[in-house]
């Protein structure tokens, strides 16, 4: 990255996604150290990392560790309705002046107010609660990865007995990356399964993978009926034979 900024000098703003849709995070300190040696703003469409930073379980958030501008979605991962959005700005590069112009032109003048009165909601009750309900959050995550520790064929990233990837810097374990890859089913099959027959509705399925969301809001039953599942298909499936390309 900065090879590329001192060689790209017509550069005004690094925009970076952290965290992925996959619960990815980046080192947004190191890449805010680097572009700010140019002067240059970094925004980072944290959209699926409002939660981070409100529990010592989970990483620090984006404003924290650098970041001049910051979107964030309250819906992806808060208890908030779709739309529930936020912008964050700090510091001098940020240019704030110019950002609530810009917004006063770009924004509709007539706000929902009952989009605004989730958003009141969801912080107030962050302000008042988030420590019981972070904990209790924190209690699922570990029942279900001590559920999964049984998994076989399929892994559920950074969770169960999987190991950490080499080169991720952090990791969102609220995100639930069900990896299918060297199985007869993919990410298509794994989550029509869930749907049909253990009434069980993933967020995303992939080729290799699907993604199950998880946040605050979700209650033990949840975390245990989607173990409960993931053992049962695991048993039932088997890995594929190899192919010609691999025999001997």
């Amino acid at each position: 990255m900065r090879t590329a900024l001192n060689s790209e000098p017509s550069i005004k703003l690094v925009i970076i996604t952290s965290p992925t849709y996959e619960g990815v995070i980046s080192d947004i300190a190191t890449i805010a150290d680097i572009v700010h040696e140019q002067n240059i703003p970094l925004l980072v469409d944290g959209a699926h990392g409002a939660h981070l930073g409100l529990s010592a379980c989970f990483p620090d958030d984006i404003i924290r560790t650098g970041a001049d501008v910051v979107v964030m979605s309250l819906h992806k991962t808060l208890p908030a309705l779709t739309q529930c959005s936020l912008l964050h700005a700090s510091g001098k590069r940020a240019k704030t002046a110019e950002i609530e112009g810009l917004l006063s032109v770009l924004q509709t003048s007539s706000p929902s107010y009952v989009l605004m009165a989730s958003i009141d909601y969801c912080l107030r009750l962050l302000e008042s609660d988030k420590e019981r309900l972070f904990s209790e959050y924190k209690q699922n995550l570990d029942a279900f990865n001590r559920s999964i520790m049984v998994l076989k064929n399929l892994s559920v990233l950074n969770h169960g007995t999987s190991k950490p990837i080499p080169g991720f810097f952090s990791f969102d374990l609220g995100k639930l990356v069900i990896a299918t890859k060297n199985t007869i089913l993919d990410g298509v099959m794994l989550t029509n399964i869930l749907r049909k027959e253990y009434n069980i509705e993933l967020e995303l399925a992939f080729k290799n993978y699907a993604i199950a969301m998880t946040s605050i809001c979700d209650h033990p039953e949840g975390f245990t009926r989607l173990a409960d599942a993931l053992i049962k298909i695991d048993h039932s499936i088997t890995q594929p034979p190899p192919s010609s390309s691999s025999r001997t």
